[in-house]
């Protein structure tokens, strides 16, 4: 990239602070190559910066980033130049990484559309248009999840990008339910509870479901901002202003809004009589006077249930409302949980919902206080609400398991059904269901037991990635490991991630290194030692803090020579490898490349690294009697394939008036374990081969460079 000038030469004083080292031409690198290796930190940094909150140091060379950016360029080199270390402080750490990446390579790998959000705002910063044009054209084609798209609505509308606040805007209407039970609401700022509370179309039943979230959010935002509890009611008005109050039946609106903080005794009085007889009483001017209804679409999940299931009440609808208005006062009070919560109610509704409280309640007699410490406050309101309307909305998957729980200790069965079902048919996240399986193995759901078992085994690579894994039980570690099909690609990861958690569990008991390796005998024994190769067992396990020398050295003998050495009577004999399912699904793939060939080709060079069904390959480039021969190496190794190949090289001429050359070549191989060598080089085929005659012409050479520019792609389908 050019700035239009060159930048100034180093003073004496700069001298020593950049160290390059000189590479020949003929060595067999590509240009690109050089770059990565200042990306990787082979070529000492010369600048530092400082990054956002936490104060990241990210190293780099200001030459390069001033190439980059004219606002680099004046930074280091201008009139008022800084030093070497350049504090950012309105920059996140994974933006400015995401620009250096692209600073170095010309691409960025992005993560989330929340870092993409990040890196275009650093691009911005620093007037790198095309990659503020990547970050633009990855989020216009990324599918933003419901669990995200707050903060990145938020990012967008602080940082002008309408584009992407648009999307996140549909995405909010679309999956409304989804993102008011994400983690991050009760986060959110009032700007964005604003936004949401405007939309004419929502993804949830009904506008008291819309109130009750709004209140979820004001109570954490009141606890935040330190709002007590009788200013809440004036703090809010210009949210209250967007809920349609009456467009709620009187069922809806002494259900929820007539019992909330949000609402003044006179704005209940006054909401309430318009419900009644619209127009009987005038309404605050901030509380809204429309009785046109929001387009509420109900989830898909919440569709394949039968509506009578949904709403079905035990009394008629009078009855029912004369309870939530408060007009029959309650007359017994359960203290819930550890945090002693109290929950009012009534003996009747309970005792016709559950012969356990009808005993309960015909024993106490004249108290009327129960205490109950063996369930959560969620789960105990959960039935609650089943009990008085019949039907029940889940949060989370733990709150419908601790409900089912509640179900079972007062016999509700039909309420114990609802929870199963919906846990049936609920996708659960990887994330989630190491901390569901401990859940409900420990409460014996055995039905949701066996589900959490089979996405364990069909997700176990998500699910050892997933944050709670490092904090599950040793059962719940010993049940994965003995497991004969897991979606991984190899003995060695299982290995690899019983290790991390083996390690954590160390440091939470406070274990000391040298009781390691004796404390987890019961689960390496699931180990499958006998199954890895010898050069795996020598860079993983035989370096591992959970095995002692002894049984390093026995292990390693037994591989190389089965009964060769007393294998550890405390580890697996089973030379049968289990079933590993990570691979099985890959069916194509397809990779690109681009090669500046110079003209002065003599020994092979790397062109390329691709991974691909379990296995890692190189792609290399040579001159080979008059011809150029791309050909593909293996270097590692997982499982059996036959591989059909299609190859496809385009030779770019240096002026467009003239055509590419193009060459394709399709070949078959197949490879499987006994073809495999430590060295990886007995696999290796042929890609393509190009005439140098063909190419050798001053159309495709580049007179200053000297080389010729050919872009590649090769396409791998197992058959």
């Amino acid at each position: 990239m050019s700035l239009g000038r060159s930048p100034s030469s180093p003073t004496s004083d700069d001298s020593n602070e950049l160290e390059v080292e000189e590479l020949d031409e003929s060595n067999g690198m590509l240009f690109e190559e050089r770059f990565d290796r200042l990306l990787r930190g082979n070529i000492k940094s010369d600048c530092k910066f400082v990054v956002g909150p936490q104060k990241d140091v990210v190293e780099g060379h200001k030459l390069i980033f001033s190439m980059a950016s004219e606002v680099f360029y004046a930074m280091f080199y201008g009139q008022l130049k800084e030093d070497s270390i350049v504090v950012i402080e309105d920059l996140q750490f994974d933006g400015f990484e995401g620009m250096k990446q692209f600073i170095y390579t010309g691409i960025v790998n992005f993560t989330s559309a929340l870092q993409a959000c990040s890196v275009y705002v650093a691009a911005r910063k620093y007037l790198i248009s095309k990659l503020s044009e990547k970050c633009i054209t990855y989020l216009e084609g990324q599918e933003i999840l419901p669990s995200e798209v707050l903060q990145l609505y938020e990012c967008c509308k602080n940082n002008e990008i309408p584009e992407i606040e648009k999307k996140c805007s549909l995405v909010m209407q679309n999956k409304t339910r989804e993102v008011v039970d994400s983690e991050y609401f009760l986060s959110a700022n009032s700007g964005t509870m604003d936004t949401l509370l405007r939309f004419e179309s929502l993804n949830l039943e009904y506008e008291q479901e819309l109130f009750n979230h709004l209140e979820r959010w004001a109570v954490a935002e009141a606890e935040r901002c330190n709002i007590c509890k009788n200013d809440i009611s004036s703090y809010f008005n210009e949210l209250k202003k967007n809920i349609r109050f009456l467009t709620m039946n009187g069922e809806d609106f002494t259900s929820g809004p007539a019992k909330s903080l949000l609402l003044t005794q006179e704005e209940k009085l006054a909401i309430l009589l318009n419900i009644m007889d619209s127009n009987s009483t005038p309404l605050p001017d901030y509380i809204e006077s429309s009785r046109k209804m929001r387009k509420f679409v109900p989830l898909i999940s919440e569709k394949s249930f039968p509506a009578s299931a949904i709403r079905t009440t035990f009394f008629d609808e009078e009855k029912f409302k004369s309870l939530l208005t408060g007009s029959i006062v309650s007359d017994c009070e359960f203290i819930v949980g550890p945090q002693q919560n109290i929950v009012k109610g009534h003996k009747l509704i309970f005792s016709m919902a559950s012969k356990v409280f009808q005993k309960m309640f015909k024993q106490l007699k004249e108290d009327s206080v129960i205490k109950i410490n063996d369930l959560e406050l969620d789960a105990f309101e959960g039935m609650k609400h089943f009990i008085y309307t019949g039907n029940i909305c889940f949060s989370s998957e733990i709150q419908a398991c601790s409900t089912y729980i509640a179900s079972q200790k007062y016999s509700i069965p039909q309420l114990g059904e609802k929870c199963i079902n919906y846990l049936k048919n609920r996708d659960i996240s990887p994330s989630d269901v190491l901390k569901l399986y401990e859940f409900c193995r420990h409460n014996e759901i055995t039905s949701i037991v066996e589900k959490c078992i089979q996405i364990i085994q069909d997700k176990t690579l998500s699910i050892v990635e997933s944050e709670y894994f490092f904090l599950v039980d040793i059962d719940t570690i010993d049940m994965i490991m003995s497991f004969q099909k897991l979606h991984l690609k190899s003995e060695i990861e299982v290995f690899r991630h019983f290790e991390r958690w083996a390690l954590a569990e160390a440091k939470r008991i406070g274990l000391s290194d040298d009781r390691i390796a004796s404390n987890f005998n019961n689960l390496k024994k699931h180990v499958r030692f006998l199954t890895m190769k010898p050069k795996e067992f020598a860079k993983g396990p035989a370096l591992s803090p959970l095995l002692t020398q002894e049984e390093k050295l026995n292990i390693g003998l037994n591989i190389i020579d089965l009964g060769s050495a007393p294998y550890p009577e405390n580890l697996s004999l089973s030379q049968q490898e289990r079933r590993f399912t990570f691979n099985e699904h890959i069916k194509n793939e397809q990779f690109f490349f681009n090669v500046a060939l110079p003209l002065s080709l003599h020994d092979p060079f790397h062109v390329s690294d691709l991974s691909s069904f379990g296995c890692e390959f190189e792609i290399y480039v040579y001159k080979f009697k008059d011809n150029i021969c791309f050909t593909l190496r293996l270097v590692s190794f997982c499982g059996g394939y036959l591989i059909a190949l299609k190859t496809k090289l385009c030779v770019l001429p240096t002026d467009r008036k003239y055509n590419d050359l193009v060459f394709e070549e399709k070949s078959y191989f197949e490879f499987n374990e006994s073809d495999y060598t430590d060295h990886g080089a007995e696999i290796r085929i042929v890609l393509a081969v190009i005439p140098w005659g063909k190419v050798n012409k001053a159309c495709f050479i580049h007179k200053h460079r000297k080389e010729i520019t050919i872009e590649g792609s090769l396409t791998l389908r197992s058959l």
